[in-house]
């Protein structure tokens, strides 16, 4: 699998965001991504 630009990658990871399917977690150490949606999870398991 190819991977995406960064550019292309923090887009598409607003739009999770945004849509719910991700969840962001920002603490000290750091930013953390966690997929919030368990079908999307189970299906990027499946696929990837």
């Amino acid at each position: 699998m190819e991977s995406a630009p960064p550019t292309n990658a923090r887009r598409l990871a607003k739009v999770m965001i945004e849509k719910e399917l991700v969840l962001e977690t920002v603490d000290k150490t750091g930013v953390t991504y966690q997929i919030y949606d368990v079908f999307f999870s189970k299906w990027l398991e499946r696929e990837y």
